[in-house]
C-alpha cells in the first residue's frame, strides 16, 4: 500500500512539468498563408511537377523576400536532388545494376545541370508575406517542369538509352505529360 504513493508522485510531478497549462507557442498556430503556399505546392507535385517553398522571416520586408527567393531555390534544389536519388534508386533496381561511381556520377552531374541552369536564376511563380508584430513572414513558391530532369540525362548518351528501356522512365514520362496537362488546364484559368 505504502509503494502507490511513491509511484502516482513522480508521475504527477512529470504532468504537472510538462505544461499541461501552457498556451501554445506562435510557431503551432495555424498560419493561413503558409497553408495556402503549401496546397499550391502539394497541387503542382501531385500534377507531377517540381515544387518547393522558401520561407524569410525579417523586420524588413525587403529582406525578408530575399530569404524568402533564396530559401525556395534551395528547397528546390534538395527537392531536385531527392527525385534523381530516388530515379537512380529504381533505375538500379530495375536494371539490377549496381550502383557505382561512374553511373552516381552521372546522375550528380545531372543535378548539377539542372542547379545551374534551371533553379540558380529561375523566377519566382508566386510571392505572398503577411506582417505580425513587426515580423515580416515571406513564402516564396518555386515550380519546376520535370521534363528538365530528361534533358540534363539525355546528356549521358548510354544511360539515357538504358534509362528509356526502363519502367522508371515511362512513370517519369506520365509524370511530364500529367504535369503538362496540369499547367495547360491552369493556363485555360
Amino acid at each position: 500500500m505504502k509503494k502507490m504513493p511513491l509511484f502516482i508522485l513522480p508521475a504527477t510531478l512529470i504532468v504537472w512539468i510538462t505544461g499541461c497549462t501552457s498556451a501554445p507557442s506562435p510557431e503551432t498556430l495555424p498560419q493561413p498563408l503558409a497553408a495556402e503556399m503549401q496546397t499550391k505546392a502539394v497541387g503542382i507535385i501531385e500534377a507531377g511537377g517540381i515544387a518547393a517553398i522558401g520561407l524569410g522571416e525579417s523586420q524588413s520586408l525587403d529582406l525578408a523576400l530575399k530569404k524568402a527567393h533564396a530559401n525556395g531555390r534551395i528547397e528546390l534544389a534538395k527537392t531536385l536532388q531527392a527525385k534523381l536519388n530516388t530515379l537512380q534508386d529504381d533505375f538500379c533496381l530495375e536494371t539490377s545494376l549496381p550502383r557505382d561511381e561512374t553511373r552516381s556520377g552521372q546522375f550528380s552531374d545531372a543535378a548539377k545541370i539542372i542547379i545551374a541552369e534551371q533553379i540558380q536564376d529561375r523566377p519566382v511563380q508566386k510571392i505572398k508575406y503577411e506582417t505580425v508584430d513587426r515580423t515580416v513572414t515571406a513564402y516564396a513558391l518555386f515550380e519546376i517542369d520535370p521534363n528538365v530532369i530528361t534533358n540534363a540525362l539525355a546528356k549521358h548518351e548510354e544511360l539515357y538509352t538504358r534509362l528509356q528501356k526502363t519502367e522508371t522512365f515511362e512513370r517519369l514520362e506520365k509524370e511530364i505529360k500529367k504535369y503538362r496537362a496540369y499547367k495547360t488546364r491552369r493556363q485555360g484559368k
